[in-house]
């Protein structure tokens, strides 16, 4: 309803109401609706109200429209008096009328249906003249064949083992092929039963000449003869047949001689077989091709394959019933060696293919399947997973083993693993097909080697050693007491023999370092395999070769997790060596305190040893570990160390501060008799903590390291600083110098 009848049918409303008036006429009114609008901006009392005031002006409009036009109501009533004797008078022309219209209608329907009877009579007339055509065609062509027979046969004087002349085998084809046709639209007629033996005779006789005709031309390399022996093939649609013929004539002949266990062992392997079998379309094929496939000028003769539906399969048939030995996966090497050369065979014949799309008929031939299934890559890849895997379990039972191979790595057991993962995609072992496999393995290699690396961590790996037993002593028999001259027993005869013992131990922290060095330079090893064997193995896009890498950094990032433990390791052994030394500088009071020792004017020892054993390891693995990773574990060792030793430091200063404060209050007023060259024992000490500070301090730097970086450091230098007099307090340049 639009709005202009809106306002013709509804009173006006006035403004202030809490609804419009036009949602009482909208066709999707619905109360609950109305009211749940309403109560969103007004009360239920409201809503009340507003609707008696607007139902008060719906009455005075209803009362004023009845007003203007009360003469239309009074006069309503009055305007339909006799209405029912019009509506009688109109009821009796219309029942006559339809009445007629329903006679038509009937009499419309059996015109319809006679004429639709009759077509179809006609229908079935033209079928019955169609099929008595038919009937009178394969008749024809019947009696036609047989005249061109007899009347070759009366011309050959009925010799046996003779072919028609090709010009009438192509005149027979072709009453051949329309017989066949007039047959697929008679089939079931007692008729067509009837000449049904005539009929195979015919097709027997031709087939015979069809035969004869294409052996021959095969074997006198006669092309006429063969493009109308093939043209009649075609003609007749047993294009399959000439296949199969050749298959059975050329084909299987020339195969046998060749696919054979006796000729492989001869030849001592299946190479020299394909390289028969590929000769094989030079020396049998190129005459059927040049039909094909003619030169410029002339007409090829079109839907046949014959290396995809005759070479092909009894190719493949032959290898899977007397040459079944190049299939068997018993022997890897020798596996691989048969698959390679299939492949590389099937390559070449794929090649040997006229067209693309012939390439593509021969792929999906069932032959080309059931001989890519018959090769047990399975079985060949579970052969050189137990292979692979049993060196590297047996390594992981010795991991400790020196490394005796001329390469880069410390223990044997890397480079066992870094061999495994190269043997996987080395030429011997190595196949396309089983890309995702070797890939597969090769992950696997890295998550058993990160394992054992986490289980080195976690302590759970122990080095068995051999340890020589004392020898025990054991009570001398009377015997041993009268052999001796001196009426004792000899030592022989004492105690037992010598034996030894295997014990377990954890690896210390040089067998770490190996593990360590190994560990970062087997990544930079594998990432180099990636690059130069393992991504040119795998014909994949870019992208792919992006994600290779992507999984091989995710399994170096978990190892080298496990390699950072193990340098905390090794950090944590060497720095608990190295704080048992430097914790001797809790000994100096002892050694200047009522001593009257002299003024000391170099470092102790045990700064020397700390620093030759820091020295020492970075000495010896020099080559072993990267220069990061070494600089890294120096690093977090002398960071350790001098945190101890800052805390050790300050006890002892701070020892030796509450002694001297104790010693004042006890000698206030007098002259200590521990004072030699005006310096009491207490500042002997501080001067000597200052000397081992400074040279600890020196030969660190000589070692390459930045101890301004070391937090704890710069405080034990300041706690140094303030534990000497101001008067002998040294420069903070000279302490870090």
């Amino acid at each position: 309803m639009d709005l202009d009848a809106t306002e013709n049918v509804l009173p006006a409303a006035p403004e202030n109401l809490c609804f419009n008036k036009d949602e009482f006429i909208k066709e999707d009114y619905d109360i609950d609706k109305f009211l749940a609008n309403v109560r969103r901006h007004s009360s239920l009392e409201t809503l009340r109200e507003d609707l008696s005031v607007y139902m008060k002006i719906l009455q005075n409009a209803l009362v004023e429209l009845i007003n203007r036009d009360y003469a239309d109501f009074v006069n309503l009533s009055s305007n339909l008096v006799g209405m029912d004797k019009i509506i009688c008078t109109i009821k009796e022309p219309l029942t006559t009328f339809q009445g007629q219209v329903e006679e038509l209608r009937s009499l419309i329907k059996e015109k319809i249906e006679a004429t639709q009877q009759k077509l179809a009579e006609r229908v079935a007339v033209r079928e019955k003249k169609r099929v008595l055509q038919h009937l009178e065609g394969i008749l024809m062509c019947i009696e036609t064949m047989e005249g061109i027979l007899d009347m070759s046969l009366s011309s050959r004087g009925d010799r046996p083992g003779t072919t028609l002349e090709s010009h009438l085998v192509e005149r027979i084809s072709t009453e051949f092929n329309q017989l066949q046709f007039y047959v697929s639209k008679c089939k079931g007629l007692p008729l067509v039963d009837t000449v049904k033996p005539r009929i195979n005779r015919i097709t027997q006789v031709l087939q015979q000449n069809l035969e004869g005709m294409f052996t021959e031309g095969l074997t006198t390399s006669n092309d006429e003869m063969l493009t109308r022996c093939l043209r009649t093939y075609v003609t007749i649609d047993k294009i399959a047949d000439a296949e199969s013929l050749f298959r059975r004539v050329e084909v299987k002949p020339y195969m046998e001689e060749y696919i054979n266990e006796s000729y492989i062992r001869q030849k001592g392997g299946s190479f020299a077989m394909y390289s028969k079998i590929l000769e094989f379309q030079k020396l049998k094929c190129d005459p059927l091709l040049a039909v094909i496939k003619p030169k410029s000028g002339q007409e090829p003769v079109k839907g046949y394959d014959f290396m995809v539906n005759a070479v092909w399969p009894e190719v493949v048939d032959l290898l899977e019933t007397k040459a079944m030995s190049i299939f068997a996966a018993g022997n890897p090497e020798n596996f691989y060696k048969e698959y390679t050369d299939g492949m590389e065979f099937l390559s070449s014949f794929e090649l040997q293919c006229a067209t693309i799309q012939s390439v593509k008929r021969l792929r999906a031939h069932p032959s080309y399947g059931k001989f890519i299934n018959k090769w047990s890559l399975p079985v060949y890849f579970q052969i050189r997973l137990q292979d692979i895997a049993g060196t590297m379990e047996k390594c992981f039972l010795t991991p400790w083993t020196a490394n005796t191979e001329n390469s880069v790595y410390s223990l044997s057991l890397s480079h066992t693993v870094q061999s495994c993962i190269d043997k996987c995609w080395r030429k011997g072992m190595f196949l396309p097909s089983l890309a995702h496999r070797f890939w597969k393995l090769t992950l696997q290699i890295l998550a058993r080697y990160r394992t054992w690396l986490s289980a080195l961590c976690n302590g759970e790996v122990e080095i068995e050693c051999v340890v020589d037993k004392p020898a025990l002593p054991r009570p001398s028999s009377r015997v041993d007491m009268l052999k001796s001259t001196d009426g004792r027993a000899s030592p022989q005869s004492r105690s037992e023999s010598p034996s030894s013992v295997t014990e377990f131990r954890k690896p210390n922290s040089d067998e770490l370092v190996q593990v360590v060095g190994d560990g970062y330079q087997l990544i930079t090893s594998i990432t180099s395999i990636l690059q130069t064997t393992i991504q040119p193995s795998i014909p994949v896009c870019d992208s792919q070769n992006a994600q290779l890498s992507s999984v091989l950094e995710e399994s170096f990032s978990l190892i080298r997790d496990q390699l950072v433990s193990l340098q905390g390791l090794v950090a944590e052994e060497i720095v608990g060596r190295v704080s048992a030394l430097m914790k001797h500088v809790s000994d100096i009071p002892r050694l200047y305190r009522r001593t009257n020792k002299e003024v000391p004017t170099k470092s102790s020892g045990y700064t020397n040893q700390a620093i030759q054993m820091l020295g020492t390891f970075k000495e010896q693995h020099d080559s072993s570990l990267p220069d990061v990773v070494r600089t890294q574990i120096l690093t977090s060792v002398i960071t350790s160390v001098i945190e101890q030793y800052e805390e050790t430091t300050c006890e002892v200063l701070l020892s030796v501060k509450k002694m001297e404060d104790s010693l004042k209050r006890l000698k206030r007023g007098k002259t200590s008799a521990s004072l030699v060259g005006n310096m009491s024992d207490d500042d002997k000490i501080r001067t000597q903590i200052l000397l081992d500070v400074q040279h600890f301090s020196q030969q660190v730097r000589e070692l390459g390291m930045d101890l301004e970086s070391i937090p704890s450091y710069s405080k034990l230098v300041a706690d140094v600083e303030q534990s000497l007099p101001a008067r002998e307090s040294p420069s903070p340049t000279n302490l870090q110098s």
